[in-house]
């Protein structure tokens, strides 16, 4: 009966210690490195003319020091126990994307040039339980001088496998949505330049 009661104990002091460890990992907010290494377009001719950037930016909530909350961390109970935020500016990461991805499309770049582009980030955030659940909602506009040649938003998610709820996982999930989001606004960027010509 003794030997019975010791090992109750023994195991249960061992799952207690598992779950201080599992919770312990979901406290502190992350701080992520938003990147963008993998276009997804494929290499195209050059274009024969030139675009520009204007205006990128977001809307996405910002704390105290100005960095944008682009998630949460949970624990193992489901409770949100941290928050995600970006060392980057949101615009900037999504401006380096659209630039990689048209220049694999073959368009060239020029600040004199009088099509330009601009983007704001809607909104970009990553929720997390089994899998990382990231959303991202994108503007797009691109202009002749004044005068608009399209004005529109994209939506797109991923959801990969969650692992570590690591700060890098969540920003390779905010990577692969906005891959998503790439598949579908540089075919339609090019349709609406073909049209301009």
């Amino acid at each position: 009966m003794q030997q019975k009661t010791a090992m109750t104990r023994l195991a249960l002091t061992g799952l207690a210690a598992l779950m201080a460890s599992s919770a312990g990992c979901a406290f502190g907010n992350r701080h992520c490195d938003l990147k963008y290494e993998n276009p997804v377009t494929p290499q195209s001719p050059s274009q024969n003319y030139s675009l520009s950037f204007d205006k990128f930016d977001d809307r996405n909530e910002h704390d105290s020091k100005c960095r944008a909350i682009i998630g949460c961390v949970r624990n193992g109970y489901g409770f949100r126990t941290a928050e995600v935020k970006a060392n980057n500016q949101l615009g900037d990461w999504f401006k380096d994307a659209l630039s990689k991805e048209l220049s694999q499309a073959g368009y060239n770049f020029s600040p004199n040039s009088p099509k330009t582009l601009e983007g704001t980030v809607i909104h970009l955030y990553t929720d997390v339980f089994f899998t990382y659940n990231t959303k991202i909602n994108l503007r797009v506009k691109l202009k002749d001088k004044e005068n608009i040649l399209y004005d529109g938003t994209f939506e797109a998610e991923s959801n990969p496998l969650a692992l570590f709820a690591s700060e890098s996982e969540y920003a390779n999930s905010s990577e692969q949505a906005l891959q998503n989001a790439m598949r579908e606004i540089v075919p339609k960027l090019t349709n609406e330049l073909k049209k301009a010509k």
